[in-house]
């Protein structure tokens, strides 16, 4: 085995060698077009980022690779509107969940190693996970199926703010009280960047170094990748970092900052350049069967037995059309994606740093400028949804005493709300928790059409000859809504209370504002709750989304189960009546 590892490495070196020199260590910007017919393309992919290629915005930059050698990189925009830095090909962006494959290729190198195996238990490794009373395997972090929270919703319902400053210890420590799982492990696959945060300590405790300092040794310095790093303190030095932006509604930008240290799932600051480098050394291992490479795209299987081949080791997996693996990356301003497609030997990656840099938009149009036969022919007829020429010529004045009757709020799905409410004389429609709503026009009995005609909406009367469902017609489909319950003040009064987490070691009070029930915590402030099914309520609250109350055998309030962003049931117990008016 020791022949063999060393053979491995020795090959490695001379592949990691070739990648530095066809990916080049000069100006990339001197050459884009070098013998490969690229100007009408050029021009083609400045226009695809022409919004970010003025005198004062934030923007992003773009590799492209064919045929392991680079053949367009470019930046737009600016890094930083302070101080008028220009994006280019070197600067440095934060690529957030694009980082979970560098972790998972050091992770892929040390079980190929023998130093770990993907059946070894977490807990034996990370004991903080010792709350949890099961095996997770270091394969259910890998493939996404261990159940385990989401750290990341965790934090803002433990208090936190997201912004604030959070270390690797913050986080251990939350998991640390953690005793429920989202589900149980392996029944299922869920996203989770917890996940990833464990296989990056894993790497740390193993190898007895960060893992910043072992993607060094493996991954960024052999390639080359001079400006690529995982960033585990906010005193660490990133040269020619973008700042993070968010465009206002007048179009002006403001800073979008955040001081997060924890890497694994994320954390790597990288740049067009050394991302260019990384799509040419995974050609070189596709193309040489390198066994790391192969682990890492290895499928696996949940309890059911059902095949899982669409996520591992830090790739999405498309293995239906052209084979192609990615992934996405976004937090606060900056987005970022890269896409290897091996059976075409073209890769892709698109760094930014503000919200609305588009950058699956822009990959897929760049893809569709060399793959033509990936667009969508739009001369194809559809059959869709429209409203005919009849129909937009009726307007039924609604009578104003029988408005009343559909107002409310209407469930599509614990997280799909419509609203149905009326201004003056008119009827208006809209998502619920959005400030845009439309005019609706009778066209008959109970039934609307919008006064844009993009959209139908027809009410149904329950036993009791009270509206209680609509059905909402539109070119995306149809879909059907309950109306939500009504409460009483009774069935308010009932919910009130303190309510207890010891796996946040958080105290949510349940309270009454003048207009609806809240939910309030000093840190996570107030959080109206809107009813939907009977014992259940939406959130207006990014994390703390959805809850469900639940009873004991004499129908008392016992608690309510928490639902949100990568957390699932949290338990909360209520303690005592509260019965305080929020004013």
């Amino acid at each position: 085995m020791n022949s063999i590892l060393y053979y491995y490495k020795y090959s490695r070196l001379l592949f990691i060698a070739f990648v530095a020199f066809a990916a080049g260590c000069g100006d990339f910007n001197s050459r884009f077009f070098s013998g490969n017919n690229m100007e009408p393309k050029a021009e083609f992919i400045n226009e695809i980022f022409m919004e970010w290629d003025t005198a004062y915005s934030p923007g992003g930059s773009a590799a492209i690779v064919k045929d392991g050698k680079v053949i367009f990189i470019k930046g737009y925009g600016y890094a930083d509107l302070e101080m008028n830095s220009p994006i280019t090909p070197k600067t440095g962006f934060y690529i957030a969940s694009m980082s979970k494959q560098f972790t998972g290729y050091c992770l892929a190198t040390l079980i190929f190693e023998g130093r770990v195996s993907l059946d070894d238990d977490v807990r034996k490794i990370i004991p903080e996970l010792s709350g949890i009373n099961c095996k997770i395997s270091i394969g259910d972090l890998v493939y996404q199926k261990s159940g385990l929270r989401d750290h990341m919703g965790l934090i803002p319902l433990s208090g936190h703010n997201i912004q604030d400053y959070i270390t690797g210890s913050d986080v251990l420590y939350l998991l640390n009280l953690q005793k429920e799982l989202n589900f149980p492990v392996g029944e299922r696959w869920e996203y989770s960047n917890t996940n990833y945060f464990l296989m990056g300590e894993i790497v740390k405790r193993v190898t007895g170094v960060s893992l910043r300092e072992y993607a060094d040794s493996v991954i960024f310095k052999p390639l080359k990748m001079d400006n690529t790093l995982f960033v585990d303190s906010l005193e660490t030095l990133v040269p020619d970092r973008a700042k993070s932006y968010r465009r206002n509604r007048d179009g002006t930008y403001s800073n979008d900052p955040f001081l997060d240290a924890t890497v694994g799932h994320t954390g790597v600051y990288s740049t067009a350049e050394d991302m260019a480098k990384w799509l040419i050394y995974l050609r070189k291992l596709y193309k040489e069967e390198d066994p790391v490479f192969n682990l890492m795209l290895q499928s696996d299987t949940l309890n059911s037995g059902d095949e899982m081949d669409f996520y591992s080791f830090g790739f999405f997996k498309t293995m239906e059309g052209p084979v192609n693996y990615w992934h996405r990356g976004s937090f606060f301003g900056y987005k970022s994606i890269i896409i290897y497609y091996p059976e075409r030997d073209f890769g892709l990656a698109m760094l930014g740093n503000v919200q609305s840099f588009k950058r699956r938009s822009y990959a897929e149009k760049v893809t569709q400028l060399f793959y033509p036969e990936d667009k969508k022919n739009e001369d194809v007829n559809h059959e869709g949804f429209s409203v005919t020429d009849f129909i937009r010529e009726i307007n039924i004045p609604v009578d104003c005493s029988l408005i009343k009757k559909y107002e409310g709020n209407y469930i599509v799905e614990p997280m799909l709300i419509y609203r149905v409410s009326q201004t003056g004389k008119s009827l208006y429609f809209g998502e619920y928790g959005y400030d845009e709503k439309s005019k609706l026009i009778g066209i008959g009995s109970n039934r609307f059409r919008d006064e844009n005609n993009k959209f139908l909406v027809s009410f149904y009367e329950g036993d009791n000859s009270m509206i209680d469902s609509l059905v909402y017609t539109s070119e995306s489909g149809i879909v059907a809504g309950e109306k939500a319950k009504s409460l009483t003040v009774s069935d308010e009064n009932a919910f009130l209370g303190d309510y207890y987490n010891d796996e946040l070691d958080m105290t949510i009070t349940i309270d009454k504002s003048e207009s609806s029930l809240v939910a309030r915590n000093f840190r996570l402030g107030r959080i109206r709750l809107i009813p939907t099914y009977a014992d259940e309520f939406l959130c207006d609250h990014d994390f703390f989304s959805y809850i469900r109350i639940y009873r004991d055998n004499r129908n008392s309030i016992k608690g309510f189960l928490l639902n949100g962003f990568g957390v699932s049931n949290i338990k909360y117990e209520k303690l005592s009546i509260h019965r305080l008016s929020e004013k």
